[in-house]
C-alpha cells in the first residue's frame, strides 16, 4: 500500500485554541502587505523551538484549507507559472479565502521590545497581540489573525516568516468537550472493552478528520427503516432506504424479526443524538440493509449468495453476515471469492460451542480459511475477556475476537436497536461480527480519506496486525487476537501517519 498525500500536522495546535476563545473580536490582517525583515530585526529574532516551524513559520493544512493536498498544491503552482506583459514569469499562488482564521504563537517579550523601540508600520505581531491583549504572565501566547480578503497564500506566508515575534502559525479549528448525550451509552459495556471513545480517529473525539462515509451492508433480516437511531445513517435514493429484500423479492428491506436492526445498531447506531445507544462506527458510515433472512430468521444459500452480489453491485466497502449454514457450498464459495475481491467480508463463526474444523464447518464464516479479505469472528465476554461459552473456535477457522456477550454467565447482552424503535439485549457471535465491520469501516474511512491504496486483503490483514493478542485465547482464534479499537487506530495512526519536518507524511 502507497499514500500519495503529505498532510501538515495542524492538529497539535487545535487544543492552543483555547488559550485565544476570549471574548474580544479578533483583529482582522488583509495580511498581503510585505514587511522587510532589518538589519536591527535580525540581531535577535525568535527562533522556532521545534521542527514544526524550522521550514516555514506557516504550517497549513491544504486538504482543510483548499481541499487538496500538498502534492496537488505543488503541482498547482508549478501549472499556474504564467509569463506577464515585461516576460518575467510568476506563480498565480493559491488564494486563502477571506474569513479564514489563523492561530499565531507570538513571543510577548518579542512585541513588548518592538513597542518600545519600533517606529514606522507595525509588524503583524504587534497588531494582533496589542489589538487582543498581551498577559503579563505570559511569555508566549497564541493570537487569532482573521483574512478580510481574498489573499495570496505566498504573500501571507512570507509576512509571517519576515515577523521577529511570531513562532509559528497553523489555520484555527474548532475543540469541544469529550462527553456523550446518548442515555444508554454509559450501558453499552463493549465500547469500554473496545475503547472506542478513547481512538483519535473515532467519530466521536475525532482529533484528525475523516472524510469519507463507508457504506456497511448488512445481510439479516432487515432493518427497522424508521429507527430513531438507524434513520440518519441510511442512504436515501428518491426518498426511499437503498436496500434490498430477496426474501419478498422487493426493494423494502423491512425487519419482521428484529436480528437485523440489533446488528445494523452495533454497526452505526447513530450518536450524540440524545437518544437510546452509540454504534461502534457511527459517524462517517452509511447503512446498506439488505433482507435475506424472514420472520423466523431463516433462509436458504440461494438468498445469501444474491445478497452478498446485490451489496457488491450497489458499492458497499464492507459486508456484515451474521448467519450461519451447515456444510460447504460451491455456489455460496464462488460468491464469496468474488466479493471478497472488491469488498471486505466480515462473518459470524457461529454459536454452537463447537471446535470448527473440516468435519465441522458452519459456512459463509469457515470459509475465511485461504480466502482474503474475508474475516471469521467468533465471541468473547465483554466483563470478563473469556471466551464466551456458545462461540464457536478454532486458531485456524477464527481469526479475530470481539464482544458478543455481556456477562454471559447471566445471559446478559449487547444492548443495541430492536423493532419498532425499541432496544434490546441479544448474545451470540452475530453481535461479534459487527464489531469488526465498524472497525473494518474505520479503516476503509481512514484509507480513503488519506489517499491511501488497499485492497480487502490488506484490512484482514490489518484487523489481525493492529489486534490485541491474548495469550489464553490462541487455541480460540488465530493468534489469539482480540479486536481493540483504540489499538487499531493507534496502528493507522503510528503506521501511516508519522511526524515529519513540516507535518504528517506517509513513510511506506
Amino acid at each position: 500500500m502507497k499514500k500519495a498525500v503529505q498532510l501538515l500536522f495542524w492538529v497539535l495546535f487545535i487544543p492552543l485554541t483555547i488559550v485565544s476563545t476570549c471574548s474580544r473580536t479578533p483583529h482582522k490582517s488583509v495580511m498581503q502587505r510585505q514587511i522587510a525583515s532589518t538589519a536591527a530585526d535580525q540581531k535577535n529574532p525568535v527562533t522556532p523551538t521545534n521542527n514544526l516551524f524550522s521550514i516555514t513559520k506557516l504550517n497549513v493544512n491544504y486538504n482543510k484549507l483548499f481541499g487538496i493536498n500538498k502534492e496537488e498544491q505543488e503541482n498547482s503552482l508549478t501549472d499556474s507559472v504564467t509569463t506577464s506583459s515585461d516576460g518575467t514569469e510568476s506563480n498565480k499562488d493559491l488564494l486563502v479565502p477571506a474569513g479564514t482564521e489563523f492561530i499565531a504563537i507570538v513571543n510577548n517579550d518579542c512585541v513588548r521590545t518592538k513597542n518600545e523601540n519600533f517606529s514606522g508600520e507595525p509588524y503583524l505581531s504587534q497588531s494582533i497581540a496589542n489589538s487582543n491583549g498581551m498577559l503579563e504572565t505570559m511569555s508566549e501566547q497564541v493570537f487569532p489573525i482573521q483574512v478580510d480578503n481574498d489573499s495570496s497564500l505566498e504573500d501571507l506566508a512570507q509576512e509571517i516568516d519576515n515577523d521577529p515575534c511570531i513562532i509559528g502559525a497553523a489555520e484555527n479549528g474548532e475543540v469541544k468537550i469529550s462527553q456523550f448525550n446518548d442515555p444508554m451509552f454509559s450501558e453499552q459495556n463493549h465500547h469500554r472493552y473496545l475503547g472506542t471513545k478513547e481512538s483519535r480517529f473515532f467519530s466521536f473525539d475525532s482529533s484528525l478528520p475523516l472524510t469519507h462515509t463507508v457504506k456497511i451492508a448488512v445481510l439479516d433480516t432487515g432493518a427497522d427503516l424508521n429507527h430513531p437511531d438507524l434513520k440518519p445513517n441510511f442512504i436515501y435514493q428518491a426518498g426511499q432506504v437503498l436496500g434490498k429484500d430477496f426474501i419478498n423479492e422487493d426493494s423494502d428491506p423491512s425487519d419482521d424479526h428484529g436480528h437485523g436492526s440489533h446488528v445494523a445498531g452495533i454497526i452505526g447506531a447513530s450518536s450524540n443524538n440524545g437518544l437510546g445507544v452509540t454504534g461502534v462506527l457511527s459517524g462517517k458510515v452509511q447503512l446498506i440493509p439488505v433482507k435475506v433472512l424472514n420472520d423466523q430468521g431463516a433462509g436458504d444459500y440461494g438468498a445469501l449468495a444474491n445478497g452478498i452480489k446485490w451489496a457488491v453491485e450497489n458499492g458497499a466497502e464492507v459486508i456484515n453476515i451474521s448467519i450461519n449454514g451447515t456444510g460447504k457450498n460451491a455456489v455460496l464459495e464462488d460468491t464469496l471469492r468474488r466479493a471478497a475481491k472488491k469488498a471486505v467480508i466480515i462473518a459470524s463463526a457461529g454459536n454452537d460451542g463447537e471446535l470448527i474444523n473440516s468435519d465441522f464447518f458452519p459456512t459463509p464464516g469457515a470459509y475465511t480459511r485461504g480466502l482474503g479479505g474475508m474475516v471469521n469472528v467468533g465471541s468473547i465476554d465483554s466483563k470478563s475477556g473469556d471466551i464466551s461459552y456458545f462461540s464457536n473456535y478454532s486458531n485456524r477457522y477464527v481469526d479475530i475476537l470481539a464482544p458478543g456477550s455481556e456477562s454471559s454467565s447471566r445471559n446478559a447482552g449487547i444492548l443495541s436497536t430492536h423493532l419498532n424503535g425499541s432496544y434490546k439485549r441479544l448474545s451470540g457471535t452475530s453481535m461479534a461480527a459487527p464489531m469488526v465491520s465498524a472497525a473494518a469501516g474505520l479503516a476503509v474511512s481512514f484509507f480513503k480519506s488519506y489517499n491511501i491504496s488497499y485492497s480487502p486483503r490488506d484490512i484482514e490483514e490489518l484487523l489481525e496486525d493492529a489486534s490485541y493478542k491474548d495469550p489464553f485465547l490462541n487455541e480460540h482464534a488465530k493468534d489469539g487476537n482480540v479486536l481493540r479499537m483504540q489499538l487499531l487506530d493507534r496502528y493507522l495512526y503510528k503506521k501511516y501517519l508519522i511526524m515529519s519536518e513540516g507535518g504528517l507524511r506517509n513513510d511506506l
